[in-house]
């Protein structure tokens, strides 16, 4: 057993799809891994409902039913259950929160300069 719960071997190229969706959490979502990503995952392969739902790394980034990725909802929980520190923002005016850099979702500019329904770019 791994420090996150893993009993099973894993194949090459599971690992590398899982490398892969870690990377681009970090790089392209704008997860901190140290400060986000593991907390998370060690808090989820603990939990009854995540524990079941977390089998590989890979689809971490999948769009879930309501069009969060699965590590988006899995965070927002964990967050909420551990009132750990999140990088989310509030916007002052339309009171709207969201991650920085997540997508055509989220409200505020990559560069994180303010909600983007109220200051164009």
């Amino acid at each position: 057993s791994d420090e996150f719960g893993g009993k099973q071997k894993r194949t090459d190229r599971e690992i590398l799809a899982g490398i892969d969706s870690i990377d681009k959490l970090v790089r392209i979502d704008g997860y901190d891994l140290e400060k986000e990503i593991k907390p998370s995952l060690r808090w989820a392969v603990k939990d009854p409902f995540w524990s079941g739902n977390i089998r590989s790394l890979a689809p971490l980034r999948k769009k879930s039913k309501d069009g969060q990725s699965k590590f988006a909802n899995m965070f927002d929980k964990f967050s909420a259950n551990n009132g750990s520190a999140s990088v989310e923002k509030t916007c002052g005016t339309c009171k709207k929160h969201c991650r920085p850099g997540t997508g055509p979702e989220c409200n505020r500019n990559a560069k994180n300069e303010g909600c983007m329904n109220h200051d164009q770019l």
